[in-house]
């Protein structure tokens, strides 16, 4: 062959050693592309691989999962025996003793003119407009606990209601309205009268003053007026 003919001479060994670098670097390249495609092949496998998980868990322990999920029946006859009630801290119930706007409204720390005295003063109660003669019912259920006369409300009427007290001042009693009576909520009283000496000169109306505990509150925070 040729090539076995120029190996006596240095030009064939030159042509002899560089066919076999061709070669060489040949058989390189064609290993390494190789590799390359066996990786490339292996992370598409993998990725492939990801979306699938083995749990471990079959179709019958779903169904026991699930089952224990259901709620207990013994657990909420249990809980329905016993709904939540609210309890209010009194259970005394109240209604306007007259109807009729508010004239002047309670303020126990503010003072406020006063026409008749001409001076500013604290008003413990609710003026309610409302003519001469109208009828005063008992704002709640109670006891009456004295009927007399003030120098400055005139004729007056005391009902206490459990820890309440209701005073309706200017007021002439029913005759059937004695101390220690037994009233109901909207039971006539008496009717109202111009003998508030204090208030003369503001228009008629009713002065109503509540007690919680012996001291004064606003009868408004309990009675909802006009």
């Amino acid at each position: 062959m040729k090539i076995f003919k120029n190996i006596g001479n240095k030009q064939g060994m030159y042509r002899i050693g560089f066919t076999v670098c061709i070669l060489i670097m040949s058989l390189i390249v064609v290993s390494l592309t190789e590799n390359s495609n066996q990786t490339q092949t292996q992370h598409a496998d993998v990725d492939n691989s990801k979306p699938v998980i083995n749990s471990g868990i079959n179709d019958d322990d779903i169904d026991k999962i699930v089952s224990n999920m259901q709620p207990n029946e013994n657990l909420i006859q249990h809980v329905e025996s016993k709904p939540f009630i609210f309890e209010e801290a009194d259970d005394t119930s109240f209604a306007p003793p007259v109807c009729g706007k508010i004239l002047k409204q309670f303020s126990d720390n503010l003072p406020l003119y006063s026409k008749t005295m001409d001076d500013w003063r604290i008003h413990v109660g609710v003026d309610i407009l409302c003519p001469l003669g109208t009828d005063v019912f008992s704002a709640a259920d109670g006891l009456v606990a004295d009927i007399g006369y003030d120098m400055n409300f005139g004729n007056y009427i005391t009902v206490e209601s459990n820890q309440f007290s209701c005073r309706y001042a200017s007021v002439e009693a029913n005759e059937l309205i004695t101390t220690g009576t037994k009233v109901s909520m909207g039971q006539k009283l008496g009717t109202l009268a111009d003998s508030c000496v204090s208030e003369i000169c503001d228009e008629p109306h009713l002065h109503f003053e509540m007690k919680k505990d012996g001291l004064h509150v606003d009868p408004s925070e309990y009675i909802l007026f006009e």
